[in-house]
C-alpha cells in the first residue's frame, strides 16, 4: 500500500528539502496548477509532489505557496527528474516560480517512452497506471468530484484538499512506478534487438 505523506508546515518542508538536497538519484515530480497557462496572472502552482527512486511506495505532497523557491532551486539542481509530460511542469517551474534552467533538466519523460514502447496506445499517466502498475484507477475520486463540480475541470484550485492530496501525490508515485517498468521493457527490447548489428 502506498505511503502518502503531506508536508504542510513551512519548517517541516524546509527540513525535508535539506535532507534530500544531496540526493542525486531518480526523482519523480508532478505539479497541480490553477489553469494551464503559466503566463496567466491568475495562474498559480497549487502543489508539488515528489517520489524518490530510493524509497518504495512513498511520495510527498507539498503546498507550493509554502516552499522557499531558492531552496527548491537548490534541491532540484542535481536530481534526475522524471515524470509524465514533464515539459509542462518544467515550464511552470521556470516561468511562474523563476527556477533556473540547470535545476529543471528533464532526465526522462514517461510519455515519450510509453509512445516508443507502443504507439497504438493512449500514452497518458492514467492509462500507463493500468498497464504498468497496481494503481490503475487511482484518480477515480478526482474524476467523480469533477463530474459533480464541473467548474473544477478548468480550475483545480477549487478541488478540496481531501480529494487533491491523494490524487496529486499518487501522480508522482505512479510516474516513478511507470518509469521503472518502462526501463525493464526497454532493457528487454535492447537485448532482443541489438543496437550494434552493423545496420
Amino acid at each position: 500500500k502506498p505511503n502518502l505523506v503531506p508536508l504542510l508546515d513551512e519548517n517541516t518542508i524546509s527540513d525535508f528539502l535539506k535532507v534530500w538536497t544531496s540526493y542525486d538519484g531518480v526523482t519523480a515530480i508532478d505539479l497541480e496548477t490553477k489553469g494551464l497557462d503559466p503566463w496567466d496572472p491568475s495562474g498559480r502552482i497549487l502543489c508539488l509532489t515528489i517520489a524518490f527512486d530510493e524509497e518504495k511506495n512513498q511520495a510527498y505532497y507539498i503546498p507550493f505557496n509554502k516552499i522557499n523557491k531558492a531552496q527548491l532551486n537548490e534541491f532540484l539542481l542535481n536530481k534526475k527528474l522524471v515524470g509524465n509530460n514533464l515539459k509542462y511542469d518544467v515550464k511552470w517551474l521556470r516561468v511562474y516560480a523563476g527556477l533556473s534552467r540547470e535545476s529543471t533538466q528533464i532526465f526522462w519523460d514517461n510519455m515519450k517512452s510509453s509512445q516508443a514502447l507502443n504507439e497504438l496506445q493512449y500514452n497518458s499517466l492514467k492509462s500507463d497506471a493500468w498497464l504498468f502498475t497496481p494503481y490503475g484507477g487511482y484518480d477515480l475520486d478526482l474524476e467523480k468530484y469533477k463530474k459533480k463540480k464541473p467548474a473544477c475541470k478548468s480550475d483545480y484550485s477549487k478541488i478540496p484538499f481531501s480529494v487533491m492530496f491523494p490524487y496529486a501525490t499518487m501522480d508522482a508515485l505512479v510516474s516513478l512506478a511507470c518509469y521503472r517498468e518502462h526501463q525493464k521493457r526497454i532493457d528487454s527490447l535492447d537485448k532482443i534487438c541489438s543496437q550494434n548489428n552493423g545496420w
